[in-house]
Parts: structure tokens; sequence; C-alpha cells
């Protein structure tokens, strides 16, 4: 991603946006490459070595970086996970802003659904806020001191 940035020739201000975050249904048994990106196929379910059912994932959790002033995106991270929770997704998170930065990336934004999940990591990193805890759709970005701001995509706000 940084390469890519840097050979799109990416400014500063290219470098400021949104860390959306989701996550998605695939069909469990799913086999895919990290070294080559590429779908390898399936397993079977029922071949485990030692007659026990493998924890096989069902969902993708997915970080996807958006700029706010240019049209550079970039799927950042794809982690597979069966029943995820909301300090799982904390941790991924803090850990996907912390190498975005490290590459010079500036993340002012999130943005996910209502999941129940991802609704107790806002509250949950909101309530790390100093001094006003009404407030409950930022936090502060300890890679840069500044304000980070959570949002919930508004078709599942209609839906709440």
């Amino acid at each position: 991603m940084a390469q890519l940035a840097k050979n799109g020739n990416c400014s500063l201000q290219s470098k400021l946006g949104v860390l959306v975050f989701d996550e998605m249904k695939i069909k469990e048994g799913l086999v895919w490459s990290a070294e080559t990106n590429e779908l390898l196929g399936f397993t079977d379910i029922n071949s485990s070595k030692d007659g026990k059912e493998e924890n096989i994932a069902s969902n993708i959790l997915q970080f996807f970086f958006k700029s706010l002033f240019s049209n550079f995106n970039y799927p950042c991270a794809y982690i597979a996970v069966r029943n995820i929770t909301s300090f799982q997704i904390s941790s991924a998170f803090w850990e996907g802003v912390s190498l975005l930065h490290t590459f010079g990336f500036n993340i002012i934004l999130s943005i996910c659904d209502g999941a129940s999940e991802n609704r107790k990591f806002i509250t949950t990193n909101a309530a790390t806020l100093p001094g006003n805890p009404k407030e409950k759709h930022y936090c502060i970005n300890p890679y840069t001191n500044g304000p980070l701001y959570f949002i919930s995509d508004p078709p599942h706000l209609i839906k709440k």
C-alpha cells in the first residue's frame, strides 16, 4: 500500500482518510493463500485428522482505507473470523491504524455498520476519551493525538 501510494505520488492530503471495516459472510471452508492472494478452493470439513470439527472461518473482516481528498483507496486487510468480538475488532483496528501511520497515512474517521460488536467497539473506544465522557462518537488517535471519529453507515442507522 505504501509503495502504491508512493508510485501514485500521493500528497499529504491524499494520505488523510477513513478506515472502513465490515464483516462479510463467506462459504465455510474457503481456502485462500495470503502469499499469492488467490482462492485455492475449499476444505472438506469432515476430513480433520483427529476426528474433531475444526474451527473454520465463516466470515471475513475487511479493512479498507479511503482517502478524503483524492481517489486513492486500498483494501488493507482481510481477517478470517468465526465469532468476532468487539475486543478482537479493536485489536485489529488499532493495529491497522498503527501500520497505516507508519506508512504516513493519518486516519481521522472510521465507518462501520451497526452490528452489536461494532457498536460496542465504538462505545468502548469513545469511553477512553479523557475529560468529557458524554462524547460517544470519537476518541483520540494515539498516533496523531488528534480526534478519530466513528460513524455508523446511514443504511444501518435507518434500520436501528
